[in-house]
C-alpha cells in the first residue's frame, strides 16, 4: 500500500475512534448531542497539538541521535552469546556495544571528578584533625579509627567501636564519596558533612568529648594547630572551624576510575561478561531506582528524597536470620537513608547492623525484602504472597532470581570499586 492511500485510511480510522471515544465519554458524563461535537473537537485539537509537538521534537534531534538509540536497541537480542561463548541471558548483548543506553533508554553515568575542591591549607588541616586521637575523651580514638580510608572508608567491624571499647549499635558507613551525599548516617539525621563530623566527637560511645569547648581547648593548646588555623581560616580555632576543616578533607575522598566508570566512558572490555549481565539485571529488576548512578544512591540526587522504607516486605527467612528488623531506623518507622554502593566490595559486613558478610547474601536480601523477588525455586516465573509490617498482602510476580543472577549482580557491584585516594597519616 502506498503512502498516498495509507495516510487517508489512517485519518479516517483516527476520526472514527475519536468520535467513538467522545461519544462514550459524553454518555457517561451526561453531555447532550451538541456537546458531543464540541467534546470531539477538543479531543481532536489535543491530539493534533501532541502530533505537531512530536514532529517538531523529532526534527530537532541532533544528527545521529536517533540512530544511536536504534543501535542501542539492536544490542538487545533474545539470547546473545558473550565473547566467551556463554549466553548473556535474556535481553543483553555482550558484543561491542558499550551499553551507553540501558534497557530503559537511560544513559549510565560515570562518577564526576569534582573540580571545586576546598583550599589546600584547609584540607590539610582537616586531614590532621581526622587522624588526631587527642580529640577523644581517652585519647584512643580518631575519625580514622572507624573510617580506614585505604580499606574502603570503614572499619570492617559489624558495629563501630569507640572509647574504652564501647560498641555502637550500627555499622560504620564509609566516608569515601560522602561529599556527594545530601544526608549522612544510616538514618540520614545529618544534613551536611559538617553536621556529620560533629556527631562522633560528642557521642559518648564514639569519641566521647564532653563538649565542643573541650575540642577547641585541645586544638588551641597546640602551637602547630594555632598556626594552621590562622593560615587556613585566618582565625583562631572554633567548633565551627574544626568541623569545617574535617568536612573539607572528607570532600577530597573521591574514588573515580572504577571498572564500571571505564566501561561507561567507552572501554567495552572494562567489565567481564558476568559484570555486564549484572549491570543489565541491576537495572532490569529495579535496583537502580534507589541506587541511582553515578553515585549509586539516590541520597546524592537533589531532586529526590534520600530516604526509603526498609524492609518493604517483612516475610522471608533472611530478615529473621540476619536480625534486620530489630532496628527501626529513623524514628522507628523503618525509614533509612539509601546507602551508596560505590566501593561496596570493600565495606563488608553489610547493612545497618553489620550482620551480612557477603555481597551475594546482601543481593538476596534486597531482592526479597525490597523488590518482592524470590531468589530460589522456579527460575522461569513465580507468583507468591508477601506481607508488609501491618500484615497486608501483596502479590509478588516476576522471574525468580537464580543463583547465576545473584552472582552476576554481585560481580557488577564489585566493578564499582574505584581508585582509593592515598592519604598519609600525619605525625603528632
Amino acid at each position: 500500500m502506498t503512502v498516498a492511500l495509507l495516510l487517508p485510511l489512517l485519518a479516517v480510522c483516527g476520526l472514527g475512534v475519536l468520535f467513538l471515544v467522545s461519544g462514550e465519554l459524553s454518555r457517561r458524563i451526561g453531555v447532550a448531542s451538541p456537546g458531543r461535537i464540541g467534546l470531539a473537537a477538543l479531543l481532536g485539537f489535543g491530539i493534533l497539538a501532541m502530533s505537531i509537538k512530536a514532529v517538531v521534537l523529532l526534527s530537532l534531534q541532533p544528527t545521529g541521535a536517533l540512530a544511536a538509540v536504534a543501535a542501542a536497541a539492536r544490542a538487545i537480542d533474545p539470547a546473545p552469546a558473550g565473547r566467551d561463548g556463554r549466553s548473556a541471558g535474556p535481553g543483553l548483548s555482550l558484543g561491542t556495544s558499550s551499553m551507553r543506553f540501558s534497557v530503559r533508554n537511560k544513559a549510565w553515568k560515570a562518577l564526576p571528578r569534582t573540580t571545586d575542591l576546598p583550599d589546600a591549607a584547609l584540607v590539610d588541616l582537616g586531614r590532621r584533625l581526622f587522624f588526631d586521637k587527642r580529640l577523644s575523651a581517652d585519647g584512643t580514638v580518631s575519625c580514622a579509627s572507624c573510617h580506614d580510608i585505604a580499606a574502603g572508608g570503614d572499619d570492617g567491624r559489624r558495629t563501630a567501636v569507640g572509647i574504652a571499647g564501647a560498641r555502637g549499635a550500627r555499622n560504620a558507613p564509609t566516608v569515601l564519596n560522602a561529599g556527594f551525599l545530601r544526608r549522612l548516617f544510616w538514618d540520614g539525621r545529618a544534613a551536611s558533612l559538617e553536621e556529620q563530623a560533629l556527631g562522633p566527637l560528642l557521642n559518648p560511645v564514639e569519641m566521647g568529648l564532653s563538649s565542643m569547648a573541650r575540642a577547641v581547648a585541645i586544638v588551641s593548646g597546640d602551637a602547630d594547630y594555632r598556626a594552621r588555623f590562622a593560615e587556613a581560616l585566618s582565625a583562631p580555632a572554633t567548633a565551627g572551624g574544626i568541623v569545617r576543616a574535617i568536612a573539607a578533607f572528607e570532600r577530597t575522598l573521591v574514588t573515580p576510575a572504577s571498572p564500571y566508570d571505564s566501561f561507561v566512558l567507552g572501554d567495552d572490555d572494562a567489565l567481564s561478561a558476568s559484570q555486564k549481565r549484572g549491570l543489565f539485571l541491576f537495572d532490569d529488576v529495579g535496583c537502580r531506582t534507589c541506587h541511582a548512578d553515578p553515585w549509586f544512591t539516590i541520597a546524592a540526587d537533589r531532586r529526590s528524597s534520600p530516604y526509603r522504607i526498609f524492609p518493604v516486605f517483612r516475610t522471608g527467612p533472611l530478615l529473621a536470620r540476619f536480625d534486620l528488623t530489630a532496628d527501626g531506623g529513623r524514628h522507628g518507622a523503618d525509614v533509612w537513608r539509601v546507602p551508596s554502593l560505590r566501593n561496596v566490595a570493600l565495606t563488608a559486613p553489610y547493612f545497618h547492623n553489620g550482620s551480612v558478610d557477603t555481597l551475594e547474601d546482601a543481593v538476596r536480601i534486597m531482592a526479597e525484602a525490597q523488590l518482592g523477588r524470590p531468589t530460589a525455586g522456579d527460575p522461569f516465573g513465580t507468583t507468591s504472597i508477601v506481607r508488609d509490617r501491618s500484615g497486608r498482602p501483596f502479590v509478588a510476580r516476576g522471574r525468580t532470581l537464580t543463583q547465576t543472577d545473584v552472582s552476576d549482580i554481585a560481580a557488577f557491584l564489585r566493578s564499582l570499586t574505584g581508585s582509593i585516594p592515598v592519604v598519609r597519616a600525619p605525625s603528632f
